[in-house]
């Protein structure tokens, strides 16, 4: 039994001329988007596991002005754990009300 693996090839499309012609080029911690018909180019950081497709998306969030998302993420989990304290703090007062009012037995 012959088994045919192989992977398909993505071709991805230019966001600015609609042209197959995107290169990249990864460094240590970031790579160069390249069309080659427009001459766009970004820089966008990249892990040591970045494929092409999550090096295509960050380039293409780039390329729509998305590119403060990680700031607003960051921001967005900061609130949270201010938010989940806050929520802590109010459950403790309530058990302590609630046991001083006889409702919680140990």
């Amino acid at each position: 039994m012959m088994i045919n693996m192989y992977r398909k090839r993505i071709v991805f499309v230019c966001p600015s001329c609609g042209q197959k012609s995107i290169s990249f080029k990864k460094l240590e911690k970031t790579a160069i988007v390249r069309c080659s018909s427009c001459n766009i180019s970004k820089e966008v950081p990249i892990t040591r596991i970045s494929e092409k497709e999550d090096i295509f998306g960050a380039f293409i969030d780039l390329y729509h002005g998305k590119e403060d998302m990680k700031i607003n993420l960051d921001e967005i989990n900061r609130e949270l754990k201010i938010e989940k304290k806050q929520i802590i703090k109010k459950s403790k007062k309530i058990g302590d009300i609630l046991e001083d009012k006889g409702f919680l037995e140990d």
